[in-house]
């Protein structure tokens, strides 16, 4: 069973219009749903409606309360973390009306014709809904792959480009890694800055309304690291599966877990 039941919207969801209009338009819809078919990623801005995007930036800055700091260094890709995050547990208990647009039918249909398939719920009780907070000079969300295959990523605030916090991606990572013969698990430094010299490395940097789809799974990505005090972003985090019986790693326990 899913960690977020479909009929669990809140009336408040309900009765709000959730995605802005542009995003109902078929032309909108063929493009966006081409360019991710090509990129695995697609910029949409405004995604949110103005009334519904207030709400969820109230609701967000509620929640700031209840994060959790961390700086470790992920085992595995062997990268920094040095950032505050919510997981979907904590979200699920403090915030029902942010979670509850996990369901939204508009957001659900909008996302499922970007992707061209029908997508599923992420069943990992923490990873399916995070929020994430970079607000100190050095913070980051280093380079990693996630376990569910797709990302919608909400931008509530976030500084201007010149102060870092941007999304950098490299498109098709299992298959430059076996284009190189290097192991695509392995410690990925090496591997990003040959990338990064080949100029395979997408950077594409989104300001506070601004929302963004991502395939996930085969996208390395990171967020790269603020540059100045007093910069910032905060996201939110939506993941779905291609697959209704996915398998999980640790990863996300270790970022987003309570204990």
């Amino acid at each position: 069973m899913s960690v977020v039941p479909q009929d669990l919207i809140s009336k408040h969801s309900l009765t709000m219009n959730l995605v802005s209009e542009h995003y109902n338009k078929q032309d909108v819809l063929s493009e966006l749903q081409q360019e991710f078919g090509q990129n695995d990623y697609v910029k949409l801005p405004g995604l949110i409606a103005s009334q519904a995007f207030a709400h969820l930036r109230a609701e967000i800055e509620y929640l700031k309360r209840f994060t959790t700091k961390r700086s470790f260094i992920m085992e595995g890709y062997e990268t920094p973390r040095e950032m505050s995050t919510l997981g979907g547990a904590k979200i699920l208990k403090e915030a029902p009306t942010i979670w509850s647009l996990y369901c939204h039918y508009e957001l659900r249909n909008l996302i499922e014709r970007i992707a061209g398939t029908k997508v599923y719920s992420c069943l990992h009780p923490n990873e399916f809904m995070v929020a994430n907070f970079l607000n100190s000079p050095g913070a980051t969300h280093g380079w990693h792959l996630d376990d569910p295959a797709f990302a919608l990523i909400i931008i509530l605030e976030a500084s201007p480009a010149e102060d870092g916090g941007s999304l950098e991606f490299i498109p098709n990572w299992f298959e430059y890694c076996s284009q190189i013969g290097a192991f695509s698990d392995e410690k990925v430094g090496p591997l990003v800055e040959r990338a990064r010299a080949a100029n395979l490395i997408q950077v594409r940097h989104h300001l506070s309304g601004d929302a963004y789809f991502l395939r996930a799974d085969r996208c390395l990505h990171q967020v790269t690291a603020l540059r100045r005090e007093g910069a910032y972003r905060s996201a939110l985090n939506l993941a779905f599966e291609v697959t209704p019986n996915p398998t999980y790693g640790d990863t996300a326990n270790t970022l987003y877990g309570e204990s």
